[in-house]
Protein backbone atom coordinates (compact mmCIF):
# COMPACT_ATOMS: atom_id res chain seq x y z
CA UNK A 1 0.00 0.00 0.00
CA UNK A 2 3.03 2.31 -0.39
CA UNK A 3 1.41 3.48 -3.62
CA UNK A 4 -1.68 4.55 -1.64
CA UNK A 5 0.30 6.78 0.68
CA UNK A 6 1.96 8.52 -2.24
CA UNK A 7 -1.30 9.14 -4.07
CA UNK A 8 -3.29 10.33 -1.08
CA UNK A 9 -0.55 12.86 -0.39
CA UNK A 10 -0.84 14.06 -3.97
CA UNK A 11 -4.61 14.32 -3.64
CA UNK A 12 -4.43 16.25 -0.37
CA UNK A 13 -1.94 18.71 -1.85
CA UNK A 14 -4.12 19.25 -4.89
CA UNK A 15 -7.22 19.84 -2.76
CA UNK A 16 -5.44 22.53 -0.77
CA UNK A 17 -5.49 24.76 -3.82
CA UNK A 18 -9.26 24.45 -3.98
CA UNK A 19 -10.18 24.73 -0.30
CA UNK A 20 -12.77 27.38 -1.08
CA UNK A 21 -14.80 24.79 -3.00
CA UNK A 22 -15.78 21.95 -0.58
CA UNK A 23 -17.56 20.01 -3.33
CA UNK A 24 -14.58 20.05 -5.66
CA UNK A 25 -13.80 16.78 -7.44
CA UNK A 26 -10.29 16.67 -5.95
CA UNK A 27 -11.64 16.92 -2.42
CA UNK A 28 -14.21 14.18 -3.01
CA UNK A 29 -11.56 11.93 -4.54
CA UNK A 30 -9.26 12.47 -1.56
CA UNK A 31 -12.08 11.67 0.86
CA UNK A 32 -12.87 8.44 -0.97
CA UNK A 33 -9.18 7.52 -0.99
CA UNK A 34 -8.91 8.06 2.77
CA UNK A 35 -12.04 5.91 3.31
CA UNK A 36 -10.54 3.20 1.11
CA UNK A 37 -7.26 3.19 3.06
CA UNK A 38 -9.15 2.97 6.34
CA UNK A 39 -11.21 0.01 5.11
CA UNK A 40 -8.08 -1.69 3.75
CA UNK A 41 -6.37 -1.33 7.12
CA UNK A 42 -9.37 -3.13 8.70
CA UNK A 43 -9.08 -5.86 6.04
CA UNK A 44 -12.49 -4.88 4.67
CA UNK A 45 -11.16 -5.43 1.18
CA UNK A 46 -14.42 -5.28 -0.82
CA UNK A 47 -15.36 -1.95 0.76
CA UNK A 48 -11.83 -0.65 0.20
CA UNK A 49 -11.89 -1.70 -3.46
CA UNK A 50 -15.21 0.04 -4.06
CA UNK A 51 -13.97 3.28 -2.49
CA UNK A 52 -10.72 3.12 -4.47
CA UNK A 53 -12.79 2.73 -7.67
CA UNK A 54 -14.89 5.78 -6.83
CA UNK A 55 -11.74 7.80 -6.16
CA UNK A 56 -10.26 6.64 -9.47
CA UNK A 57 -13.45 7.51 -11.35
CA UNK A 58 -13.37 11.04 -9.88
CA UNK A 59 -9.63 11.56 -10.28
CA UNK A 60 -8.26 8.97 -12.77
CA UNK A 61 -4.82 7.71 -11.81
CA UNK A 62 -3.01 4.42 -12.32
CA UNK A 63 -2.33 3.93 -8.62
CA UNK A 64 -5.99 4.32 -7.62
CA UNK A 65 -7.04 1.60 -10.07
CA UNK A 66 -4.10 -0.60 -9.02
CA UNK A 67 -5.03 -0.30 -5.35
CA UNK A 68 -8.64 -1.14 -6.20
CA UNK A 69 -7.50 -4.23 -8.10
CA UNK A 70 -5.19 -5.24 -5.25
CA UNK A 71 -8.10 -5.01 -2.80
CA UNK A 72 -10.36 -7.09 -5.06
CA UNK A 73 -7.61 -9.73 -5.29
CA UNK A 74 -7.43 -9.93 -1.52
CA UNK A 75 -11.24 -10.20 -1.41
CA UNK A 76 -11.08 -13.13 -3.85
CA UNK A 77 -12.86 -11.34 -6.70
CA UNK A 78 -10.26 -11.90 -9.42
CA UNK A 79 -12.65 -10.84 -12.19
CA UNK A 80 -13.11 -7.31 -10.84
CA UNK A 81 -9.40 -7.17 -10.06
CA UNK A 82 -8.54 -8.02 -13.68
CA UNK A 83 -10.94 -5.42 -15.05
CA UNK A 84 -9.41 -2.73 -12.82
CA UNK A 85 -5.90 -3.72 -13.91
CA UNK A 86 -7.06 -3.40 -17.52
CA UNK A 87 -8.30 0.13 -16.76
CA UNK A 88 -4.71 1.03 -15.83
CA UNK A 89 -3.41 -0.18 -19.18
CA UNK A 90 -5.80 2.02 -21.19
CA UNK A 91 -4.95 5.22 -19.31
CA UNK A 92 -2.92 7.83 -21.17
CA UNK A 93 0.70 8.43 -20.17
CA UNK A 94 0.99 5.63 -17.59
CA UNK A 95 4.41 5.55 -15.98
CA UNK A 96 6.45 2.53 -17.17
CA UNK A 97 6.88 1.17 -13.63
CA UNK A 98 3.11 1.12 -13.11
CA UNK A 99 2.51 -0.48 -16.51
CA UNK A 100 5.06 -3.22 -15.87
CA UNK A 101 3.70 -3.93 -12.38
CA UNK A 102 0.11 -4.01 -13.69
CA UNK A 103 0.95 -6.37 -16.55
CA UNK A 104 2.75 -8.69 -14.11
CA UNK A 105 -0.19 -8.76 -11.70
CA UNK A 106 -2.71 -9.26 -14.50
CA UNK A 107 -0.70 -12.15 -15.94
CA UNK A 108 -0.66 -13.78 -12.49
CA UNK A 109 -4.46 -13.93 -12.17
CA UNK A 110 -5.29 -14.47 -15.85
CA UNK A 111 -5.21 -18.31 -15.57
CA UNK A 112 -8.09 -18.10 -13.08
CA UNK A 113 -10.28 -16.29 -15.62
CA UNK A 114 -11.48 -16.59 -19.22
CA UNK A 115 -11.85 -14.16 -22.13
CA UNK A 116 -14.66 -13.59 -24.62
CA UNK A 117 -13.60 -11.83 -27.81
CA UNK A 118 -16.42 -9.82 -29.39
CA UNK A 119 -15.76 -9.55 -33.14
CA UNK A 120 -17.70 -8.05 -36.03
CA UNK A 121 -18.32 -4.66 -37.64
CA UNK A 122 -17.41 -1.70 -35.44
CA UNK A 123 -20.24 -0.53 -33.20
CA UNK A 124 -22.47 -3.64 -33.25
CA UNK A 125 -23.92 -4.11 -29.77
CA UNK A 126 -25.19 -7.05 -27.74
CA UNK A 127 -25.71 -8.29 -24.18
CA UNK A 128 -23.55 -10.62 -22.11
CA UNK A 129 -25.43 -12.94 -19.75
CA UNK A 130 -28.24 -10.37 -19.78
CA UNK A 131 -26.20 -8.29 -17.30
CA UNK A 132 -23.89 -6.01 -19.29
CA UNK A 133 -23.71 -4.47 -22.73
CA UNK A 134 -20.97 -5.44 -25.18
CA UNK A 135 -19.84 -3.78 -28.38
CA UNK A 136 -17.63 -5.02 -31.20
CA UNK A 137 -14.70 -5.17 -31.38
CA UNK A 138 -13.70 -5.77 -27.74
CA UNK A 139 -12.29 -8.30 -25.27
CA UNK A 140 -14.12 -9.05 -22.02
CA UNK A 141 -12.79 -10.89 -18.97
CA UNK A 142 -15.29 -13.38 -17.52
CA UNK A 143 -15.38 -16.25 -15.06
CA UNK A 144 -14.73 -19.63 -16.69
CA UNK A 145 -17.84 -21.57 -17.67
CA UNK A 146 -20.95 -21.11 -19.78
CA UNK A 147 -21.99 -17.66 -21.01
CA UNK A 148 -24.73 -16.32 -23.30
CA UNK A 149 -24.26 -13.46 -25.76
CA UNK A 150 -27.50 -11.97 -27.13
CA UNK A 151 -27.40 -9.97 -30.35
CA UNK A 152 -29.04 -9.48 -33.73
CA UNK A 153 -32.48 -8.59 -35.04
CA UNK A 154 -34.49 -10.47 -33.96
CA UNK A 155 -32.37 -11.19 -30.85
CA UNK A 156 -30.46 -14.47 -31.00
CA UNK A 157 -28.78 -16.18 -28.03
CA UNK A 158 -25.27 -17.54 -28.58
CA UNK A 159 -24.12 -19.92 -25.83
CA UNK A 160 -20.40 -20.54 -25.40
CA UNK A 161 -18.26 -22.41 -22.88
CA UNK A 162 -14.97 -20.75 -22.00
CA UNK A 163 -12.30 -22.68 -20.06
CA UNK A 164 -10.07 -21.16 -17.41
CA UNK A 165 -7.17 -19.36 -19.06
CA UNK A 166 -8.82 -19.72 -22.48
CA UNK A 167 -10.67 -17.49 -24.91
CA UNK A 168 -13.64 -17.86 -27.24
CA UNK A 169 -14.72 -15.57 -30.07
CA UNK A 170 -18.28 -14.45 -30.82
CA UNK A 171 -18.92 -12.68 -34.12
CA UNK A 172 -21.74 -10.10 -34.07
CA UNK A 173 -23.37 -9.03 -37.32
CA UNK A 174 -25.57 -6.02 -38.05
CA UNK A 175 -28.82 -7.47 -39.40
CA UNK A 176 -30.49 -5.36 -42.11
CA UNK A 177 -34.15 -5.66 -43.10
CA UNK A 178 -34.73 -7.55 -46.36
CA UNK A 179 -34.90 -5.35 -49.41
CA UNK A 180 -38.33 -5.66 -51.02
CA UNK A 181 -38.53 -6.15 -54.79
CA UNK A 182 -41.10 -4.54 -57.05
CA UNK A 183 -42.73 -6.39 -59.93
CA UNK A 184 -45.00 -4.87 -62.51
CA UNK A 185 -47.64 -6.47 -64.74
CA UNK A 186 -46.85 -6.57 -68.43
CA UNK A 187 -48.26 -3.61 -70.29
CA UNK A 188 -51.13 -4.22 -72.71
CA UNK A 189 -51.11 -0.74 -74.18
CA UNK A 190 -50.04 -0.43 -77.81
CA UNK A 191 -46.65 1.13 -78.44
CA UNK A 192 -46.72 4.86 -79.11
CA UNK A 193 -46.73 5.96 -82.72
CA UNK A 194 -44.27 8.35 -84.20
CA UNK A 195 -46.92 11.10 -84.29
CA UNK A 196 -47.55 10.74 -80.54
CA UNK A 197 -43.89 11.05 -79.55
CA UNK A 198 -44.26 14.72 -78.76
CA UNK A 199 -46.89 13.88 -76.11
CA UNK A 200 -44.67 11.47 -74.19
CA UNK A 201 -44.37 12.52 -70.53
CA UNK A 202 -40.93 13.73 -69.38
CA UNK A 203 -38.76 11.37 -67.41
CA UNK A 204 -39.05 11.40 -63.61
CA UNK A 205 -36.54 10.43 -60.95
CA UNK A 206 -38.33 8.05 -58.60
CA UNK A 207 -37.22 7.15 -55.08
CA UNK A 208 -35.47 3.75 -55.16
CA UNK A 209 -36.19 1.07 -52.58
CA UNK A 210 -32.63 1.20 -51.20
CA UNK A 211 -33.14 4.89 -50.37
CA UNK A 212 -36.28 4.12 -48.36
CA UNK A 213 -34.38 1.40 -46.49
CA UNK A 214 -31.49 3.78 -45.72
CA UNK A 215 -33.89 6.49 -44.53
CA UNK A 216 -35.70 3.96 -42.31
CA UNK A 217 -32.42 2.86 -40.74
CA UNK A 218 -31.44 6.51 -40.25
CA UNK A 219 -34.74 7.27 -38.55
CA UNK A 220 -34.37 4.28 -36.23
CA UNK A 221 -30.79 5.23 -35.40
CA UNK A 222 -31.87 8.83 -34.71
CA UNK A 223 -34.52 7.60 -32.28
CA UNK A 224 -31.98 5.34 -30.59
CA UNK A 225 -29.52 8.25 -30.33
CA UNK A 226 -32.14 10.46 -28.65
CA UNK A 227 -33.06 7.71 -26.18
CA UNK A 228 -29.41 6.95 -25.38
CA UNK A 229 -28.67 10.65 -24.84
CA UNK A 230 -31.55 10.81 -22.35
CA UNK A 231 -30.21 7.73 -20.57
CA UNK A 232 -26.69 9.21 -20.63
CA UNK A 233 -27.82 12.45 -18.94
CA UNK A 234 -29.76 10.42 -16.38
CA UNK A 235 -26.59 8.38 -15.67
CA UNK A 236 -24.64 11.61 -15.27
CA UNK A 237 -27.15 12.99 -12.75
CA UNK A 238 -27.11 9.73 -10.77
CA UNK A 239 -23.32 9.75 -10.75
CA UNK A 240 -23.17 13.35 -9.51
CA UNK A 241 -25.66 12.53 -6.74
CA UNK A 242 -23.81 9.38 -5.64
CA UNK A 243 -20.56 8.70 -7.53
CA UNK A 244 -19.67 5.03 -8.00
CA UNK A 245 -17.50 3.22 -10.52
CA UNK A 246 -20.50 1.36 -11.94
CA UNK A 247 -22.35 4.63 -12.56
CA UNK A 248 -19.27 6.13 -14.19
CA UNK A 249 -18.98 3.06 -16.44
CA UNK A 250 -22.68 3.32 -17.32
CA UNK A 251 -22.28 6.98 -18.30
CA UNK A 252 -19.26 6.34 -20.53
CA UNK A 253 -20.90 3.27 -22.11
CA UNK A 254 -24.15 5.12 -22.91
CA UNK A 255 -22.20 8.09 -24.31
CA UNK A 256 -20.28 5.73 -26.63
CA UNK A 257 -23.48 4.00 -27.77
CA UNK A 258 -25.17 7.36 -28.39
CA UNK A 259 -22.22 8.43 -30.54
CA UNK A 260 -22.41 5.19 -32.52
CA UNK A 261 -26.16 5.62 -33.05
CA UNK A 262 -25.68 9.21 -34.18
CA UNK A 263 -22.99 8.16 -36.64
CA UNK A 264 -25.20 5.40 -38.05
CA UNK A 265 -28.06 7.89 -38.48
CA UNK A 266 -25.91 10.40 -40.36
CA UNK A 267 -24.35 7.70 -42.56
CA UNK A 268 -27.77 6.22 -43.39
CA UNK A 269 -29.30 9.56 -44.42
CA UNK A 270 -26.25 10.44 -46.53
CA UNK A 271 -26.27 7.00 -48.19
CA UNK A 272 -29.99 7.30 -48.90
CA UNK A 273 -29.50 10.69 -50.55
CA UNK A 274 -26.63 9.40 -52.69
CA UNK A 275 -28.64 6.38 -53.80
CA UNK A 276 -31.55 8.63 -54.71
CA UNK A 277 -29.39 10.94 -56.80
CA UNK A 278 -27.68 8.01 -58.49
CA UNK A 279 -30.94 6.25 -59.40
CA UNK A 280 -31.71 6.23 -63.17
CA UNK A 281 -34.59 8.38 -64.36
CA UNK A 282 -37.80 6.62 -65.44
CA UNK A 283 -40.77 7.60 -67.57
Amino acid sequence: MIRSRVIVAMLLVSTGAFAAEPDDTHARAAAQFEAARAAFAKREYAAAATAFEVAAALEPHAVSWMDAADAWERAGDYLRAARDYERVLVLEAVEPRYRVDTERRLAAIAPRLATIVIAGPTGVTGRLDDREDVVSPSRIRVWPGSHVVTAGVPPTNITIDVPAGGARTVVLSAAAPPTPTKTSAPSTAPPPTADASADVAPRKRGVPTATWVSFAIGAAATSACLVLNSVMFADKMRFEQSPTADRADAFHRDRALASVAGGVAIASFVAGGVLWLAAPATW
